[in-house]
């Protein structure tokens, strides 16, 4: 058994700054340089120090041995300055009891509700469009992810003042979360005015949401929507229920959790299906042939083998969520390591993702690497475990009744010239990515 001190850093490491300024010029090729045998590698940014677990075996036994590896380390601290104490940023000891409140939300049966408000936003969303539009896919995304997030949530709409203050406050946490976890604790705290935008976002998100949870609460409302079952819940033998500043930190997680991360995977989507025509005229007629209207049913989404292989290729090339830590509370062991308390440790599902050991040609976009299995341990697009995201088929399904619609009704090039840059927020997400979009109603070969 090996100790920490064994662990070599990983390479770029500058003085005092340690990989600051690799990961801030480019995070993603600093992840995809690192010696795939290396197992564990300390990375460095400026005092602070977190161990990296580059191996797929040693990051599921990190995932899968939650009592010993928390939620913590820098990027949950960040996390929590936003939604507190949710599902996705509680600590070992309050998972189970929160998990156990929430299941009902996630609950199969409410599925329809959910991809229901995706497909009405979308609807909504291409009233607005017109044939031969160049559409700025990723910000349109954002604003229908928003919007989606609140219909969820809320049920009715919001007064449209309220929902433009969502919208920008959610972009403007997401504008400042990565920064803030890179940049040394000093920096954080200065009045830069990236700084103050996002205080400042913060406490008006916070806010909204307070105000609309205190609101619901008072009159008593049923809607059926998530807000609802969060204020009617309860443990059937204890009588628990979320007080209202638990169901604040709830709000807060899945609007935060919900809008870049699904925003960045339609995106991705309809970026590779541009690129691969070939691959967006097959799922088209996929959807013609399996949907009997316009905008795809929940009960549809089964039946789109090659869209949820589409889908699951982006995730595995593009995943949304592309770093995140873990604590240790007590001494335990990693692998051949000897791990103490206080320990921070890094995983990053873009990184296994990437690794030519798992995946033939992994920089290639190829929807039928999906038709055989995969290695075992090779994706984690929304992690492993007992901390899996618990709104993985909610997700899921919002994605395929999104991109479904889109191409079933438009279709998609790139605007020539265009350079389609990847940038990183809590999300990895497509900056620059302009489409035309012509209405398959008006293309001959398409009647």
């Amino acid at each position: 058994m090996e100790t920490t001190s064994t662990i070599k850093d990983a390479p770029g490491s500058m003085p005092l700054i340690g990989h600051a300024l690799p990961l801030l010029r480019d995070a993603l090729g600093f992840l995809r340089s690192l010696p795939s045998d290396q197992g564990v590698a300390w990375v460095r940014i400026g005092g602070l120090k977190g161990a990296l677990v580059c191996d797929p075996e040693l990051t599921h036994q990190l995932l899968a041995k939650d009592r010993y590896f928390d939620k913590g380390g820098i990027f949950y601290d960040r996390v929590r300055e936003v939604t507190g104490n949710g599902v996705a940023s509680c600590p070992y000891s309050e998972h189970r009891r929160q998990r156990r409140l929430l299941q009902p939300a996630f609950h199969h049966a409410r599925l329809p509700h959910y991809t229901t408000a995706m497909s009405d936003q979308v609807v909504a969303a291409q009233f607005r469009w017109h044939d031969k539009r160049v559409l700025d896919v990723f910000p349109e995304m954002m604003r229908l992810t928003v919007r989606t997030a609140v219909a969820s949530l809320f049920g009715g709409s919001l007064p449209s003042e309220t929902l433009e203050e969502l919208r920008e406050d959610v972009a403007d946490i997401l504008a400042g979360f990565t920064l803030r976890t890179v940049l040394p604790a000093p920096l954080i705290r200065l009045p830069l005015p990236g700084n103050r935008r996002y205080f400042r976002a913060r406490t008006r998100l916070e806010r909204n949401a307070t105000r609309i949870i205190q609101d619901r609460r008072a009159t008593g409302t049923e809607s059926g929507d998530l807000l609802s079952v969060l204020l009617g819940t309860s443990d059937e033998t204890s009588g628990d229920r979320f007080s209202v500043q638990e169901v604040v930190d709830q709000v807060m997680t899945v609007i935060l959790g919900a809008t870049e991360s699904t925003a960045a995977t339609v995106s991705w989507t309809l970026h590779e299906l541009a690129l691969h025509p070939h691959i967006q005229q097959s799922v088209h007629a996929e959807i013609r042939r399996v949907a009997s209207a316009a905008t795809p049913a929940f009960e549809d989404i089964a039946k789109l083998d090659l869209l949820n292989r589409v889908i699951s290729e982006t995730l595995r090339l593009h995943p949304p969520g592309w770093i995140f830590t873990r604590i240790t509370r007590s001494d335990t062991e990693l692998g051949r390591y000897q791990i103490p308390a206080g320990t921070t440790l890094i995983y990053s599902p873009y990184l296994i993702h990437h690794l030519p050991t798992l995946h033939t040609e992994p920089e290639v976009f190829d929807p039928d690497r999906w038709l055989v299995p995969l290695p075992q341990h090779a994706t984690l697009p929304f992690g492993a475990g007992a901390r899996k995201c618990i709104a993985e088929s909610v997700a899921i399904a919002q994605v395929t009744v999104a991109v479904a619609s889109i191409v079933g009704q438009w279709q998609l090039t790139h605007q020539p010239g265009t350079v389609v840059r990847t940038k990183l927020h809590t999300a990895i997400y497509p900056s620059g990515l302009r489409l035309t979009m012509t209405n398959r109603a008006a293309c001959p070969t398409e009647n």
